[in-house]
């Protein structure tokens, strides 16, 4: 279980902009459910959804870059959650599963050339023993 609570490359939960942005957003509840609530929401109204920002630098893929440019997509905001979730000790990790996206808009489907969503990222947070 520690892995998912410690820092990493990509889900830096050590970094200044993620340590603020935690603190700022993790509620006054000492629950963790309530906290992972608070960031939840706050990762998804907090950082515009952008998924014509995908760019092949690694640097686009840490939480901290996601807060810093204000917008990104799922597999970056679902990193930004998990280190949010770590720096307020719920452990966290990401997953990737490919979806398909009903609601996308044909520019979208145009750049992807399918309408099936690959390495789609969502967060897995560790609540109430399971």
């Amino acid at each position: 279980m520690q892995s998912y609570l410690q820092s990493g490359r990509f889900v830096d939960s050590d970094h200044p902009v993620v340590v603020e942005f935690a603190e700022k957003s993790r509620g006054n509840s000492a629950k963790p459910r309530d906290q992972a609530v608070a960031l939840y929401y706050a990762v998804r109204d907090g950082v515009r959804y952008n998924p014509y920002v995908f760019s092949r630098d690694p640097q686009t893929l840490k939480a901290s870059h996601a807060l810093q440019q204000g917008e990104s997509y799922c597999v970056p905001k679902a990193i930004l959650l998990a280190a949010c979730a770590r720096h307020c000790r719920i452990p966290a990790r990401i997953g990737l599963a490919d979806v398909r996206n009903h609601l996308a808009t044909p520019r979208l489907l145009e750049a992807l050339r399918s309408e099936v969503f690959a390495m789609h990222g969502y967060t897995e947070l560790y609540l109430e023993g399971r």
